[in-house]
């Protein structure tokens, strides 16, 4: 099986607001299956032996997109489950479209596809199938995100990113230490500690499914990345640093 070793360099847009600030956007929304295709190829080399991986992605999830293509890079097999619906939404049809073989669960609250998840992989009763953790929680991940993240030429004194698994703005506080982390909550309560030294949390008013009411002069995901531009607008200072995961699937 291959090994995709490169790391992706960032690519950064400014973008000049109404006021005249200047937040500099990391548009990971350049990269097939987004941010979580920097680390996805790191995890697979961490097990070689495993051949498939297997993941519980909610409706408009990201990581199903980059699973099933870094799977197909690398010469593995990506198994997503998914909440049913009579329309398959977009990011799992380019899920489909790289190759992976997905699974949809009656009554597909994200806990139900994670045990239907669960499941499967024990039910394979070998080593070659291995589970993806939530928002691919691993440090194969972090540590890829963060050694992108440390290839920016400054360290940005203002960082914001959505949270969902906290993936993302753990790595980047492992990164930029001395900066001021800001996050905007999209769903779920986070646990103690995986918010890690963010100072500010804010949380979007929309429902987890809901787009933004305010999107950004960028593609992202309208139900996800957008929802941080509101108080991007409100409370960024000039010059922060906004870390873009993906790009709207249509």
């Amino acid at each position: 099986m291959k090994r995709i070793k490169k790391t992706k360099p960032l690519i950064v847009m400014p973008v000049t607001l109404d006021d005249g600030r200047t937040i500099n956007v990391i548009r990971d929304d350049a990269l097939e299956g987004g941010t979580k295709s920097r680390g996805l190829p790191a995890l697979f080399g961490a097990y070689p032996e495993v051949s498939e991986w297997v993941y519980a992605s909610p409706t408009t999830g990201y990581a199903q997109i980059a699973l099933a293509y870094c799977a197909k890079q690398t010469g593995r097999k990506a198994t997503v489950f998914v909440p049913k619906r009579a329309k398959l939404s977009p990011y799992t049809q380019r899920a489909i479209e790289w190759g992976a073989d997905i699974r949809q669960v009656n009554m597909g609250f994200l806990k139900n596809c994670q045990r239907a998840a669960a499941r499967y992989v024990e039910g394979q009763a070998n080593k070659a199938c291995r589970l993806v953790p939530f928002g691919v929680n691993h440090p194969a991940m972090t540590a890829e995100i963060t050694k992108a993240a440390k290839l920016l030429p400054e360290d940005p004194k203002e960082v914001w990113c959505v949270f969902g698994s906290g993936t993302l703005t753990r790595s980047l506080q492992k990164a930029w230490p001395n900066a001021e982390h800001n996050i905007v909550l999209v769903g779920r309560e986070p646990s103690m500690g995986e918010t890690g030294i963010a100072a500010h949390v804010f949380r979007a008013k929309e429902g987890f499914s809901q787009n933004a009411k305010i999107q950004p002069p960028f593609t992202c995901v309208a139900n996800y990345d957008a929802k941080a531009w509101q108080f991007v607008l409100r409370y960024a200072e000039d010059g922060a640093y906004f870390w873009n995961v993906g790009a709207e699937i249509k």
